[in-house]
Parts: structure tokens; sequence; C-alpha cells
């Protein structure tokens, strides 16, 4: 079995270098956040083994502009995942504050939206197979905050399966979601 802890949760009173090192002598993977604010090479040279990351610096899956931000910045990010042979990126449906935190709401999710966040998760999963790593879709809590969580029909949690988003979308390296959404 393979567990891993995230650097950004643990030892804070520590440099990240510290902490990924520490997290990693005790026999864990590291997942850490964003990539943008630490010196990659010094986390390389850690030996730590690295289970996922951000997989972007800025976007959103659902309107046009943040979607092209999004794959745009996924493209560094796996830059940044092959510097650290990070298997897995991290992606969410909104877009990233100043820490890091997946934070923009969107009061309303219209049809459109939800057809251009599954072609936005189709070309980042061909992003994906390009560079032999996978792209995860990660659900963030609140209904009113992520698109995953709202339906434009009716207020419920996880109306978008897993076999759904394949359907949609033609990839089973998407998404990768917790069982009990899975649908499968």
């Amino acid at each position: 079995m393979r567990l891993a802890v995230c650097a950004e949760m643990v030892f804070r009173d520590l440099p990240v270098q510290e902490r990924v090192r520490r997290i990693a002598d005790l026999g864990f993977e590291v997942e850490i956040w964003d990539w943008t604010t630490k010196d990659l090479a010094a986390l390389a040279s850690t030996g730590a083994t690295f289970s996922s990351m951000t997989g972007y610096v800025e976007g959103t899956l659902a309107d046009p502009d943040g979607a092209a931000a999004l794959l745009r910045t996924a493209e560094q990010s796996l830059r940044a995942a092959e510097e650290l042979d990070c298997p897995r990126l991290n992606v969410h449906g909104t877009g990233l504050d100043d820490r890091g935190l997946p934070v923009v709401a969107s009061p309303v999710v219209t049809p459109g939206m939800w057809l251009t966040a599954a072609r936005t998760l189709e070309r980042l999963a061909r992003l994906g197979e390009r560079a032999g790593r996978v792209f995860t879709l990660e659900n963030l809590n609140t209904r009113s905050t992520t698109l995953a969580c709202r339906s434009p029909r009716r207020r419920t949690r996880w109306r978008w399966s897993k076999r759904s988003v394949i359907r949609m979308c033609g990839s089973t390296s998407t998404s990768t979601m917790p069982r009990s959404a899975r649908g499968t």
C-alpha cells in the first residue's frame, strides 16, 4: 500500500524542502500544491517520491477564457511534474487564489458551461496522455462553489459521475473521483 502526505499541511514551521524530506523519511509519498513557489530542483534532490501536485496555475474549466488559461498553465505544470517525476496532477473546476487554493465561485452553471468543461477535460486528458501523466479532477466540497457539485436543474451533490465524464470525453484518464462518486 502506498500513502501520501501533503507537504502543505504538515511540519508547517519548516521550509518546504525539509517538510518533503521528513515526509519521505517517514516512508510516505509527497503531495505539493503550488509548484510555482518552490525550488523544484531542490525538491527533486530530496529523493522523495511525489504522488501528486497541482496541475495548473490559473484558469477554470467552464468558460472559454478560463479554459484557455487552464490548458496553457497545465502544459507548464507538466514540465514541472517531469522534473519531480510526479505522475498525477490535480485540477479543480475553479481558479486558484494567491495561496494556490481553489476559490472562484460560480453562482450559475449553464448547459454551455458544462459543455465547455467537458471539452476542456478532453483536451486536458490528451495533454496528460502525451506526457505520460494523469490529470485528476478533484471535487471540492461546497455546493455553491464547485462546478462538479452543481446542477442547473436541481441542487444535488455529485451530478457528474466518472462514467458520464468518460462518456462525454472518451478518455479514462480524464478524471479520478472518490469511489462513492464513480457510479461504476
